[in-house]
């Protein structure tokens, strides 16, 4: 059941992400199969690719550069092998297939020939899982990259509709915050600053203007002093400099 989960997931992501693509040729014509052939075993495809010369691990990394054209048939249809062939460049500008530089009637040989190798049809799926063996799955895989409950929070966000609800409860959630903050401006007083500073003044605070000077306040403590600094230290501090002053005179020395 894991393994047709992983197969659907795949091929889910694969069509959801391509990009739509144009054939050049559209309903191109059919060619000769025989001498596609003899055109494919003679301008060098064999030399990146294998058609049906046993186990591709046996090869050599050289012959398995290409993708092996075995059942190739059974891969794709008829009119994108010609428009491959015939221009590799204008389905994947990045290619390393080169431009076999060939003619149309030599491009519909070798399609012919290629669409009809062809193999063994694909095997069916085994087992159809449902939505929860598939969130089973990509909760088994999300847990490893991260702790439990982060886990099944990022499985819960990509559920269907998940999204959505997301939304709505964000608005929701937005318009009661909206609603709170009205009832509280409604319910908020106006400040009367004459009656906040009467009630400061009842409790014994003095106004701004009537505190103490700047001169008379305790300086801030000098760094590695217990003390504080105040305006007695300062005088203090003059009054000894004077008399160095004073004494450096009277000996005749100089600073």
């Amino acid at each position: 059941m894991r393994n047709e989960v992983e197969i659907n997931s795949i091929a889910a992501y694969l069509f959801a992400n391509a990009e739509r693509h144009e054939f050049a040729v559209k309903n191109p014509p059919h060619g000769d199969a025989k001498n596609g052939e003899q055109i494919v075993k003679s301008i060098g495809c064999l030399g990146c690719h294998v058609v049906g010369e046993g186990k591709r691990s046996e090869i050599g990394p050289r012959r398995t550069f290409g993708q092996p054209l075995e059942n190739i048939g059974n891969k794709t249809t008829y009119e994108w092998i010609y428009n491959w062939v015939r221009d590799p460049k204008h389905y994947s500008p990045s290619t390393y297939m080169p431009n076999l530089r060939l003619t149309d009637p030599q491009v519909a040989d070798v399609a012919t020939y290629l669409t009809g190798l062809t193999g063994p049809p694909a095997t069916r799926p085994k087992a159809t899982p449902d939505a929860k063996v598939a969130d089973d799955v990509l909760l088994d895989y999300l847990k490893n990259v991260m702790p439990f409950e982060d886990a099944k929070a990022q499985l819960a966000k990509w559920k269907p509709g998940a999204e959505t609800a997301s939304s709505s409860g964000s608005a929701s959630s937005a318009g009661t915050a909206a609603s709170a903050a009205t009832r509280s401006k409604a319910s908020r007083k106006p400040v009367d600053r004459n009656e906040s500073v009467r009630g400061r003044q009842q409790a014994g605070h003095a106004p701004r203007f009537l505190r103490s000077s700047p001169t008379s306040r305790t300086r801030r403590k000098p760094r590695g002093s217990g003390r504080s600094f105040t305006t007695a230290h300062l005088r203090q501090g003059a009054r000894a400099a004077a008399a160095r002053e004073a004494a450096h005179a009277e000996l005749g020395l100089h600073r």
